[in-house]
């Protein structure tokens, strides 16, 4: 997969009917995930709070709270964050509100698990990725030279040497 995620990749499930969450919930669990269980956009919420998961996957049409409010919510809080939204009253014009909003992804039911599948991978992907340049943002912010040099090659290292050595001296 090119870049390997070391531990498990957390995903807040959110649907009003009981049946798709636990469908859902199984076909994740057999795909590695880690998955927690919200049955509206209010515990979704509050359990995306605790939970921190890295990927939401919510229904749109839904008592209380919808998909759309939490989507919004959401990123408010964690702008990266992947979401998908999914929903059996697909129209052209919710699905474009959406991305534009800033949902990965829009799904509609009854769900094709291969294209959910590729989604959540390319999702998983775009995280890794993410830590993968965070880390390489604080190592370079740690040093990975010397001052305002950058650079770890051999030769490099033998000027920060030479830096460090004369750099004492008159």
């Amino acid at each position: 997969r090119g870049i390997v995620n070391k531990r498990r990749t957390k995903v807040l499930i959110v649907d009003d009917e009981a049946a798709m969450r636990e469908v859902l919930e199984m076909r994740l669990l057999d795909w590695g995930f880690d998955v927690l269980l919200a049955e509206d956009g209010m515990e979704a919420r509050e359990k995306a709070e605790s939970f921190d998961p890295d990927i939401v996957l919510s229904d749109v049409i839904m008592p209380r709270f919808s998909g759309m409010e939490l989507l919004h919510s959401l990123r408010a809080g964690t702008p990266s964050r992947p979401i998908i939204l999914m929903t059996a009253q697909a129209s052209v014009d919710l699905a474009v509100d959406a991305m534009k909003r800033g949902a990965l992804d829009f799904i509609t039911k009854p769900i094709d698990y291969t294209k959910l599948k590729a989604i959540l991978d390319a999702a998983e992907q775009e995280i890794a990725l993410r830590q993968e340049s965070r880390r390489l943002d604080m190592q370079l912010e740690k040093g990975a030279g010397f001052g305002r040099f950058i650079g770890t090659s051999r030769p490099m290292r033998e000027v920060y040497d030479l830096l460090s050595n004369i750099g004492d001296s008159d």
